[in-house]
């Protein structure tokens, strides 16, 4: 086997030891920064028993209350979300209700103007019929007295029901 001499420049020679340098370097880095990283969980996870060891008395209600508060949140957020919906169905059938209510109350007030109206009407016929009966009395005449007795009979049942 030969050994072959390769001249190599000096700033080559160089700077393949400075890469080297570097690279071995990097390597070096590597299973330190694992060996710190290892070296932290256990110390973390030693941290977190030596907590749960001297506070499980308390951490066990706080967390069963945490998960009941949790467990409260949630099922009112799902009754908001019902009642949001049923508020909405409700509004539309109050939209509804409203215009039908509306529309009641306008024939109310056309049935009221209606009877007011019948109301008058039958005062002035009365007054008519009144003044017919007592005109047919003083001319001697006795459909008048049938006319008048049968009206203050009306009224006396009236007042007595």
């Amino acid at each position: 086997m030969e050994i072959k001499d390769e001249v190599v420049p000096m700033q080559d020679e160089e700077q393949s030891k400075g890469q080297l340098c570097e690279e071995a370097q990097k390597k070096e880095q590597k299973p330190f920064v694992i060996d710190r990283a290892k070296n932290a969980l256990a110390v973390g996870k030693e941290r977190v028993i030596e907590f749960w060891d001297g506070n499980k008395h308390w951490i066990a209600p706080v967390v069963g209350i945490a998960v009941t508060a949790a467990a409260a949140v949630t099922k009112q957020a799902i009754d908001n979300g019902n009642l949001r919906e049923e508020n909405e169905r409700l509004s539309g059938d109050n939209d509804f209700l409203r215009l039908e209510n509306e529309a009641l109350n306008d024939e109310n007030d056309h049935l009221t103007d209606m009877f007011l109206d019948s109301c008058e009407r039958h005062a002035e016929k009365d007054a008519w019929m009144d003044a017919m009966a007592s005109d047919d009395l003083r001319r001697g005449g006795s459909l008048g007295g049938q006319v008048l007795r049968s009206k203050r009979d009306y009224l006396q049942e009236q007042n007595e029901s």
